[in-house]
């Protein structure tokens, strides 16, 4: 596929890539270290969202980082670029602290996770345990998928409200917990892999 606009993380990660750089040193640059391309000449805006999550959830702000095509412009994965108003903002949040909050209310709320109807259910009339266990053993806590409780529905409305406040820049805006930085990293080597093989974008 061809990009219409080749940002500077894509430029950095391509070059990476050329010298051999070990993947997740690439992933770490890029996604900690790089500024996000959503919000490039808005960092008020970008302020000021991530403060209104920091505070709400009272965890650090630099624990909050973008992924997806608002980081670095571009979805590997849907082969999509970043559109204003029309993509969405991913963002991952970092903290061991807000991890076991979550982990313990749903083990709470499942029984330990022994009452499987307490899980969502998707379109396909899929239930979601074995996609939020899945993510969890790689200390990935995707509440959209976690047990139905109150902590999570506090979560999915906050982000609900905070997403009609910015929707002249993203269609939406969600939040993934993870558990570590090293956790954050290696999922976002996938994304890195996805330029390495040759024809692929």
């Amino acid at each position: 596929m061809h990009i219409e606009m080749e940002t500077k993380q894509l430029k950095s990660i391509r070059l990476g890539l050329t010298n051999k750089v070990d993947r997740s040193e690439i992933a770490r640059k890029i996604y900690l270290t790089f500024p996000t391309h959503a919000f490039e000449n808005d960092e008020e805006t970008q302020f000021k969202l991530l403060n209104e999550i920091a505070d709400f959830w009272r965890i650090p702000i630099y624990c909050i980082h973008a992924a997806g095509s608002a980081k670095i412009g571009f979805s590997p994965h849907k082969k999509t670029e970043f559109k204003p108003g029309i993509s969405d903002l991913d963002l991952a949040i970092i903290d061991e602290k807000l991890f076991s909050r979550f982990h313990e209310a749903g083990i709470r709320s499942s029984e330990n996770y022994t009452i499987g109807t307490n899980f969502p259910i998707e379109r396909n009339n899929e239930n979601t345990k074995d996609k939020y266990l899945n993510y969890l053993s790689r200390g990935i806590l995707n509440v959209s998928y976690m047990p139905k409780c109150k902590l999570g529905n506090l979560w999915s409305d906050f982000f609900r409200d905070i997403s009609n406040k910015y929707t002249d820049k993203f269609q939406k805006i969600t939040g993934v917990i993870y558990l570590s930085q090293s956790c954050f990293e290696i999922k976002q080597i996938s994304a890195v892999k996805k330029f390495s093989t040759p024809g692929s974008i």
